[in-house]
């Protein structure tokens, strides 16, 4: 058995050629080991930093000592990882061969620290992957203490919302509801758009004028639904009410406008006239401008300015109760449909002879989109525009002065 003594008095040499005494203490990075049979530290740790003890002062093996680091605890130690600063001295690592000794004391650096308690078991790498993996695992976030709260919350929230009993609306309150809703169809008809193209769109517009009335009633608030078929029917013929004013007044007075009568002494002539003479004038919408000679000696056309037209859409306007829901500087709907009644009007008197033309918005339709594309050619010119503009104010006028509203 050789002792530490017998280490220190001993020159050692290699059978290579190249073989060099090495003093009386060997160098670590020359020790010959065997990897089949074993792998040392210094291979598991290639940064480790060999420091021999002094044997000279330590004759004899001293037990195996406990780990030295700061006093941390087990869990801070494996949270917060290794220390690069901190040195740890383990003094039981055995080395295979001849000739060299059997405790060691090296640098780990950023390896992992064996545990005290574990002090004479060898240093597993595992137990470094494992403190790796722990390190990269993502942290679990804790969910908020409110999160269930709130998410309970919302629930009976609308628990709440779904256990709400309807309203039962009083029938003053449906009363009142149409009311405003046929309000809310007038400012529609006369200010955005007096006859609606298709069914689907009319429908649309009686949905959109009760919810508005509704609104206005009671409020955003859950109802017993009071929108039956007959309700919306009303509604539709309030529209062809609306309608049905400009197309009355044009009845009454296009004959005369328009020249159809004829002396009452000409028996028989009334009728081959109108025959003859209606045709001619539905081919365009002459009628409802103004011809006059300019001081040149020039027929000039003015759109939409007939006497008689001007008078037509202030009579049934003002006398009507309609003016609060026009737009003074817009009355592109009310000239629509103001010409649109007038077309059927003579359309009634096509045959020579009266045949109604009631006032529904499939009858409406096409000379109202007729007037209307009038109104945009009339738009691109400046100097149309702002005639116009000029026509709209002088009616606005006109139908005050004839209710009395100056």
């Amino acid at each position: 058995m050789f002792t530490p003594q017998f280490f220190t008095n001993q020159e050692f040499r290699f059978d290579d050629q190249n073989e060099q005494p090495l003093g009386s203490y060997p160098a670590p990075e020359q020790l010959s080991v065997d990897h089949n049979e074993y792998q040392s530290p210094a291979h598991q740790y290639p940064n480790a930093e060999l420091h021999p003890p002094d044997l000279q002062s330590n004759p004899e093996p001293e037990p195996p000592s406990p780990l030295v680091h700061e006093p941390q605890s087990q869990l801070n130690d494996l949270l917060q990882g290794p220390q690069c600063g901190d040195e740890f001295v383990h003094r039981d690592i055995t080395f295979t061969g001849y000739g060299v000794p059997r405790y060691m004391q090296w640098d780990l650096g950023a390896a992992e620290a064996p545990q005290a308690e574990n002090a004479e078991q060898q240093p597993v790498p595992g137990v470094i992957n494992e403190h790796q993996a722990l390190l990269l695992a993502p942290a679990s976030t804790p969910a908020p203490n409110n999160v269930e709260a709130e998410s309970s919350e919302s629930l009976d929230s609308d628990s709440e919302d779904d256990q709400t009993i309807p309203v039962e609306l009083t029938r003053a309150e449906v009363l009142s509801i149409k009311e405003k809703a046929k309000n809310e169809l007038r400012r529609i008809m006369l200010q955005k758009e007096g006859v609606a193209p298709t069914r689907e769109k009319r429908a649309k517009t009686v949905k959109k004028a009760l919810k508005v009335g509704r609104i206005a009633v009671v409020g955003h608030v859950k109802y017993t639904p009071f929108e039956t078929q007959k309700v919306k029917e009303e509604m539709v013929s309030w529209m062809s009410s609306i309608r049905r004013l400009f197309k009355e007044y044009a009845i009454y007075n296009i004959q005369k406008d328009l020249s159809l009568r004829l002396p009452i002494e000409q028996q028989g002539a009334e009728v081959p006239h109108k025959k003859r003479l209606v045709p001619t004038l539905l081919q365009s919408l002459d009628f409802l401008h103004k011809f006059a000679y300019d001081d040149s000696g020039t027929l000039v056309c003015y759109p939409l300015e007939a006497e008689w037209f001007v008078n037509m859409i202030v009579d049934v306007i003002f006398l009507n109760g309609l003016h609060p829901y026009v737009n003074a500087e817009n009355f592109d709907s009310v000239f629509g449909l103001a010409g649109a009644a007038a077309y059927n009007a003579l359309s009634c008197f096509k045959k020579g002879t009266y045949k109604n033309v009631d006032a529904s918005a499939e009858q409406f339709c096409d000379p109202y989109g007729r007037v209307i594309a009038l109104i945009k050619l009339i738009r691109s010119d400046d100097t149309k525009r702002a005639r116009l503009m000029r026509l709209c104010n002088l009616i606005i006028t006109r139908g005050r002065e004839l209710i009395g509203i100056l």
